[in-house]
C-alpha cells in the first residue's frame, strides 16, 4: 500500500502546478455549472420528487394485490 502511495505522490510531483491549477479551475467551473445553471435547486427537487413517485408506482403495481393497495 505504501508503494502505491509513493508512486501516486511521485506522479503528482511531476505535474506542473499551473496544470494542477487549471484542472482544479475547470473542475470547479463544471461543478458550478451543474449545480447552479443546469440543475438548479428547484429542478433538483422536482427530479427527486418524480423519482420517488415512479418508485412508489412501481412498488404498488408489482407488490400489491388490489385488495391491499391503498
Amino acid at each position: 500500500m505504501d508503494k502505491m502511495k509513493g508512486m501516486r505522490d511521485g506522479l503528482s510531483d511531476r505535474i506542473p502546478q499551473q496544470h494542477k491549477d487549471k484542472a482544479s479551475d475547470q473542475f470547479n467551473r463544471g461543478k458550478k455549472f451543474l449545480t447552479e445553471e443546469y440543475f438548479p435547486e428547484e429542478r433538483r427537487d422536482q427530479f427527486i420528487y418524480r423519482g420517488k413517485k415512479v418508485r412508489l408506482d412501481i412498488f404498488y403495481s408489482v407488490n400489491c394485490s388490489p385488495i391491499f393497495c391503498l
